[in-house]
């Protein structure tokens, strides 16, 4: 595996492990965003419920507050918020349970807290109305017979209770919120970290890669270099060889042309001091021969 092989090769797999990353912190964040808003359904359901079970027992109060009021100095006035007060601690008992009903809280506690209010807004109910009607020592008697305030102390006791384990509900889910928002932080610095480590190393191996061109680069130029003043040098050689072969070829044409011319008149030269016709007739052609020898021989040698 070549150079650029790795490289490509351990790019592509530290882009998939970035991406890997990636994919796990958009999981992790939808999950918990999921887990979070289920939560935050779950924390105002629970502050509903404890809300409503304050105004339960703030509308019992402040209907027996009326009572005993009026009980005490018969003014009508004081009756004036019983109505409201009334009316708003069954509303907010109706309330309760339905906010208790879809999560599956009602109870025989809960059953047993809507009977409680129902006797006791009877029992005051009952007190006013003998006042009304002045039978002031019925009404008194029901009153110290201490019936209503059980009634309220238990009443209170179950509100108090759905009100706790409301308040506690709602701190766990807090908590719960906490806890998720410490773990994305926690894999969102992780899947961060694990990505400058990737955009790092890939980095790192880019400029390794770069340099390694660079020196790769330069050491082909060298060879070309030395190459180029390899062929310079042999083509100044084989130069130099050539014009000394042209200036040998040249001073043997010249020899052999210088030869051929001395044959031929050395061949004259007899031919004219033979006495014989027959030896000059043959000597004369001997000597033309050779002057055409050296006269083909020039041409050649001479031409381009």
């Amino acid at each position: 595996m070549n150079s650029t092989s790795r490289v490509t090769w351990a790019s592509t797999a530290l882009l998939a492990v970035g991406f890997i990353a990636l994919l796990v912190i958009v999981g992790m964040t939808f999950s918990l965003a999921k887990g979070a808003q289920a939560d935050l359904n779950t924390a105002i359901a629970a502050r509903n419920l404890s809300t409503t079970a304050v105004q339960l027992r703030y509308g019992l109060l402040a209907a027996e507050s009326s009572q005993r009021g009026y009980i005490a100095s018969g003014n009508e006035i004081y009756l004036a918020p019983y109505g409201t007060a009334n009316a708003r601690a069954y509303q907010q008992l109706q309330k309760l349970i339905d906010l208790m009903e879809p999560a599956r809280k009602t109870s025989p506690a809960t059953q047993r807290l809507v009977v409680i209010v129902d006797e006791k807004l009877q029992e005051m109910d009952t007190i006013i109305g003998l006042k009304r009607a002045g039978r002031d020592d019925e009404a008194l008697s029901v009153l110290r017979s201490n019936r209503g305030k059980g009634l309220m102390d238990e009443a209170n006791v179950f509100i108090s209770s759905i009100i706790r384990n409301a308040d506690v509900e709602l701190t766990n889910n807090v908590e719960q919120q906490k806890e998720g928002l410490f773990g994305l932080r926690r894999i969102i610095l992780i899947s961060a970290v694990l990505i400058l480590l990737v955009v790092a190393t890939s980095l790192g191996m880019l400029i390794g890669f770069a340099r390694y061109l660079g020196r790769a680069r330069d050491e082909v130029a060298a060879l070309n270099s030395d190459l180029e003043r390899r062929v310079q040098d042999r083509t100044l050689e084989l130069t130099a060889a050539r014009d000394r072969a042209e200036i040998l070829l040249t001073e043997v044409n010249h020899r052999v042309a210088n030869s051929l011319a001395l044959v031929a008149s050395m061949v004259g030269l007899q031919s004219r001091a033979a006495k014989s016709d027959e030896t000059r007739s043959a000597l004369s052609e001997t000597q033309t021969r050779i002057s055409a020898v050296a006269l083909v021989h020039k041409k050649l040698y001479g031409s381009g």
